[in-house]
Order: C-alpha cells, then structure tokens, then sequence
C-alpha cells in the first residue's frame, strides 16, 4: 500500500523550492528590521526649510496664499477648501487633499505680508505639523519661505517619509505650484 518514493529530481526540485522560499522570507523579514530599526535611529523631529524667488510684491504673494479662491487655483493638492468659524479670533479652515485626507488649519501666527503659521492637525490620525510662511524682499522681487516642523512617532512611518515619501518633495510641489500659479519658473532652494 506504500507509494513508491519520488523520484530522486522530483525531491530534488521539491527542496530547491523550499530553499527559494526559505531565502525569500529571509529577505523580507531583513527588509522589515532595516526599515523599523532604520526608523527608530532616526529623530522624531523633523524641521525642513524650502526657499521660493518670485518676482513679485509681498502683497500678491501674501494674497495668493491667504485668499482662499486663489489658495485653490495653486494647489493642485485640494479638492476642497472650507472656511471654519475663527479660533480664538483666527481665521481657521479645513482642506480635502486629492487623496481623501482633511486637514484642519489654523492660523498661528497672521503678520500680512511677512509672516503666516499655521497649525496643520490632520483628521486621521497622524501628528500636527506647522507650516510657517515668510515672505521677505529681495532684488529679483520676494524670497517666499516655506518651514515645516512636526513630529513623527511611528518609526516605520518616519524611515518612509525620509527615504521614500519626503516632506521635501511635498513643500517642493507646494512652492512649484505657487510659481506655477505667478507664471514664473520654480526657483527653489
């Protein structure tokens, strides 16, 4: 009633695919160690600092970034944006991004036309940054500062935005967006 053993290549590629499979699931366990150990090295904290020339008056650019029908033709991000009650007698609002997500905002600091903080808290869970912007003469017209600052928890999270998602790029196509939007070349740095 015993079935004859296999034949000998049969084994052969049996073990040869359990090997394969034993090698992938290496790998896979190594890659998931290097992005969470690569997460906890590196700080929660995250300041990030972009520079934008435009060739404009502080006032347009102040108004580009505080009107909020004009807010929506340079944010190629949003699908919606709508006007909350004041906080505190500040002016307050929340954001659809193009990816489902809102985010409240709430303005921090309101300096027209130097300086604009706001406190970005995302609906889902996610940790509130700041996105701080400061507009500042120059020869070429104004030089439009952008600075992040927020803090991430989730090591896995933290390796993803450094190496794979970049808060850098975000704010890049912020800043591409708001030249864009002036009809003048994406001058950042």
């Amino acid at each position: 009633d015993r079935r004859p053993a296999a034949p000998f290549s049969a084994r052969r590629r049996r073990g040869a695919w359990v090997r394969r499979s034993s090698v992938a699931w290496i790998w896979v366990v190594a890659a998931a160690l290097t992005v969470f150990v690569g997460g906890l090295l590196l700080p929660e904290r995250h300041d990030i600092t972009r520079r934008l020339v435009l060739s404009r008056t502080p006032e347009a650019v102040w108004f580009a970034l505080t009107d909020s029908a004009e807010v929506r033709r340079w944010r190629a991000d949003l699908i919606d944006l709508q006007r909350f009650e004041d906080r505190s007698g500040r002016p307050t609002w929340r954001e659809i991004r193009d990816d489902g997500i809102g985010v409240v905002v709430e303005s921090a600091a309101w300096d027209p036309p130097a300086r604009l903080l706001t406190l970005r808290t995302p609906e889902q869970p996610a940790t509130a940054t700041t996105w701080e912007f400061t507009i500042e003469r120059v020869p070429e017209g104004v030089a439009l500062t952008l600075s992040e600052r927020g803090r991430i928890e989730n090591p896995v999270r933290r390796f993803l935005v450094q190496f794979f998602a970049g808060a850098r790029g975000n704010l890049d196509r912020q800043l591409g967006g708001l030249a864009t939007y002036f009809d003048e070349p994406p001058r950042i740095d």
